[in-house]
């Protein structure tokens, strides 16, 4: 007959100080890396939404200025290039222009004030058109230089050249503003993001142009 010995229950070894000291070591690393992508991700996205709002604030507000400057056949351009007053030609209550054609007996403007963009109308009433608008042009050294939107620059605000939102086209008779507008919006706690738009508006009434 056979003896079957017992089995003795066998022993639960911990873990060394050395075993715990690596798999902390591995987690740090890990958390350390899932933190940093999400911050990373959160940048990105913080200054694609920035570089949107600029976007549509300046093609907005480029669009009402457009649309308003249109129609103008008096234009006076501050001296700063920074506001413009001007008047539409007056209309009868059916909405006809008055003959013979003449301005209106009151003033509209768009002017800069403490980087705000506003817009008075005929009934007296302002209205912002554009925020945070700046009043130099971090993109007078880009090479590429077209009408329209370009691409937002990250990083700190550079030193940049003042410039003008209105300018009047060149010639005896003026017949054309050019329009620029530059925003700005911070993308993160450490960048900002701006967005620089232009237009020339081509008058279709007989415009007086003076600055």
């Amino acid at each position: 007959m056979t003896v079957t010995q017992r089995e003795r229950p066998l022993k639960r070894r911990g873990y060394t100080l050395v075993e715990m000291m690596t798999s902390l070591t591995i987690s740090s690393v890990v958390l350390v890396g899932v933190i940093t992508m999400f911050m990373m991700a959160m940048g990105v996205w913080a200054r694609g939404e920035a570089w949107t709002d600029t976007d549509t604030q300046t093609r907005q507000a480029v669009r009402i200025m457009t649309d308003q400057l249109r129609e103008a056949m008096q234009v006076t351009v501050d001296a700063d290039g920074m506001g413009v007053t001007y008047r539409w030609p007056a209309r009868d209550t059916a909405g006809s222009y008055v003959q013979p054609i003449s301005p209106e007996s009151f003033d509209r403007r768009i002017w800069l004030v403490n980087g705000t963009l506003w817009l008075r109308d005929k009934a007296g009433s302002q209205r912002v058109i554009a925020k945070n608008v700046l009043t130099s042009d971090p993109f007078a050294t880009v090479s590429h230089d077209s009408l329209g939107s370009l691409a937002n620059t990250n990083g700190p605000l550079p030193t940049a050249p003042a410039y003008k939102i209105f300018t009047p086209g060149i010639g005896s008779t003026v017949r054309s503003l050019s329009l620029k507008i530059v925003a700005s919006r911070r993308g993160s706690t450490s960048d900002q993001v701006r967005n620089r738009r232009r237009e020339v508006v081509y008058l279709r009434n007989i415009p007086q142009v003076s600055n």
